[in-house]
C-alpha cells in the first residue's frame, strides 16, 4: 500500500510538471535557427528604407507591426570630421525625435604608454602620431534575403589606402551575423585595422571615439544585449533621455593577429573641439591586423505578446487539488482497514493493548519492558539499558475505555493520547469519565 501511495503521487507530480512545460513552452518556433522565436521576431520586425548620397548613409527603420509604429534613425556622414554615426528615434512617426545622439571614430593614435597602464593619456603618454580616418572610397552595399523573409543590409567603407575598414550591418528581425545576433533595434560596426605604418617600435594604437548627446554619456558594464542573453562579455556607455536610451557597446575582446586579447577603455572625458562634447579611448595591442565589434541602437524598444497565465494557473491548481485528495483518501482507506491485534500478556489479563502490525516500532515495544522486569537482577538491567520510558496504568484502563462508543483507530489514537499524560492527569480523566459513564 505504501509503494502504491508513493507511485500515485509521484505520477500526479510528473502530469503537473508536464502540465508547466507544455504551458510555457506551447507555441514556440525557431524556423531559423537563430534562438527567437518567430512569434515574438514578428512582432519586432522592422522595414527599412535605405538613400545612398555622395557623403552619407541615410537609414530609417520603421515597426512594421501596429501595436506600436515607431522609427529609428540612423544618418551615417564620412567625410573630414572622421566617420559619423547619428542616430534618432520617433516613438511616433508624427512626432519629433524624442531621443538624438551621435558616434564619431576621429583618428587613430599612435603612442608610447609612458605610465604603463595600457591606456591613452594625452597628459602623460608620449604620442607618436595622429591617423585620421578621412578620405574614405566609395560605399559598398548588398543585400541579402534571410529565410524568414527579411533582408539583411551591409554597407562596407574603407580609407584609401585600406589602413582602416569599417563594415556596418542593419537587420529588419533578430539575424545571426558572423555568429554574432544582430538585433533589428541596432546597427552591427565590424572595424579592421589593417598593416598600419607603426613610426616607434614600442608603440601602441588608440581609436579616438567622440561622444556627443543632448545629456551626456555614462558607462555601462552589463549591457541590455546581455541582461537578455543575447550576447557576452560586453560594455559600452548610453545616453538618456526621459525613458529613451541611447547606447554605443563593443565586445571586450579584439581579435589582434587571430589571438584574442582584452581591450582598455578610458574613462570618459570632456572634448571641446571643434565643440563640447565628450571622447573615449579604445586601446589596442600592437598588431599587423586589428579587428573588434561594436554595435549602437536604442534600448527598451522590442515588445512581446501578452500571453494570460490564468488558463495555466487553473489547471495547475485544479492538478494539485486533485492530487492531495487523491493521496487522502488512499492513506485514510489505508489507516481504515489497518489490522489490529488484541495481545495479552501472563499477569496482566485486563489488560489490552492495541497496535499496528505494518507500523510496530520497536523502539516503543512494551514487552522488552516486561521481560527485562520479570527476569533476575530487573533494576541492574534496566540501569544498564539507558534511559528507557515505561508507563503504568490502572487495572480499570481498559475497562473504561471500552464503555466508550469509540471507533477502532480512535481507540487507539485515544489511548496514545493517554499514556503520554502523568498518572495524576490521567487518573483525574479517568474519574470524570466514570462519573459520566454512569449516568
Amino acid at each position: 500500500m505504501k509503494k502504491r501511495t508513493k507511485f500515485l503521487g509521484i505520477f500526479l507530480l510528473i502530469i503537473v510538471l508536464f502540465s508547466l512545460t507544455i504551458g510555457f513552452t506551447a507555441g514556440y518556433n525557431d524556423t531559423d535557427d537563430d534562438g527567437i522565436d518567430d512569434s515574438f521576431e514578428a512582432l519586432n520586425r522592422r522595414e527599412i528604407d535605405i538613400n545612398i548620397e555622395a557623403n552619407g548613409i541615410l537609414i530609417e527603420s520603421v515597426r512594421k507591426s501596429d501595436k506600436k509604429k515607431d522609427m529609428i534613425m540612423a544618418n551615417i556622414l564620412y567625410d573630414t570630421k572622421g566617420i559619423r554615426f547619428q542616430f534618432g528615434y520617433k516613438p511616433d512617426l508624427e512626432e519629433n525625435f524624442a531621443l538624438l545622439f551621435n558616434i564619431s571614430f576621429r583618428e587613430l593614435i599612435e603612442f608610447v604608454d609612458i605610465d604603463i597602464d595600457g591606456i591613452y593619456n594625452p597628459e602623460i603618454d608620449q604620442k607618436i602620431q595622429n591617423y585620421s580616418l578621412i578620405d574614405f572610397s566609395l560605399v559598398f552595399y548588398e543585400n541579402s534575403t534571410c529565410l524568414s523573409g527579411s533582408v539583411l543590409h551591409h554597407f562596407k567603407l574603407q580609407t584609401a589606402n585600406e589602413t582602416f575598414i569599417i563594415d556596418i550591418y542593419f537587420a529588419e528581425e533578430f539575424t545571426l551575423v558572423e555568429n554574432s545576433l544582430l538585433l533589428p533595434t541596432q546597427a552591427k560596426i565590424d572595424i579592421k585595422i589593417a598593416n598600419f605604418t607603426y613610426l616607434n617600435s614600442s608603440s601602441q594604437l588608440a581609436l579616438y571615439s567622440r561622444l556627443d548627446s543632448e545629456i551626456g554619456y555614462e558607462e555601462q558594464h552589463y549591457t541590455e544585449d546581455e541582461r537578455n542573453n543575447y550576447a557576452e562579455n560586453e560594455e559600452g556607455v548610453i545616453t538618456a533621455i526621459e525613458d529613451y536610451i541611447g547606447f554605443y557597446t563593443w565586445s571586450e575582446n579584439a581579435i589582434v593577429d587571430d589571438v584574442s586579447k582584452n581591450i582598455l577603455i578610458s574613462e570618459i572625458m570632456p572634448d571641446v573641439q571643434p565643440e563640447y562634447g565628450q571622447k573615449i579611448y579604445l586601446n589596442y595591442p600592437r598588431g599587423a591586423l586589428i579587428e573588434h565589434n561594436y554595435k549602437i541602437g536604442i534600448e527598451g524598444l522590442l515588445i512581446s505578446e501578452k500571453v494570460s497565465l490564468l488558463p495555466l494557473i487553473v489547471l495547475v491548481l485544479i492538478l494539485g487539488a486533485l492530487s492531495i485528495i487523491t493521496i487522502y483518501s488512499v492513506y485514510h482507506v489505508r489507516v481504515r482497514e489497518k489490522p489490529f491485534k488484541i495481545r495479552k500478556r501472563e499477569g496482566e489479563e485486563e489488560y489490552l493493548q492495541f497496535f499496528e502490525e505494518d507500523e510496530y516500532d520497536p523502539l516503543f515495544d512494551s514487552r522488552l519492558a516486561l521481560q527485562i522486569l520479570e527476569g533476575e537482577d530487573a533494576i541492574d538491567r534496566l540501569y544498564h539499558k539507558g534511559e528507557i520510558n515505561i508507563t503504568f496504568v490502572s487495572a480499570d484502563f481498559d475497562e473504561i475505555i471500552n464503555q466508550i462508543n469509540f471507533e477502532e483507530f480512535e481507540k487507539r489514537d485515544f489511548i496514545k493520547e493517554m499514556l503520554s499524560l502523568t498518572p495524576h492527569e490521567r487518573e483525574l480523566i479517568l474519574s470524570e469519565m466514570k462519573k459520566e459513564s454512569q449516568y
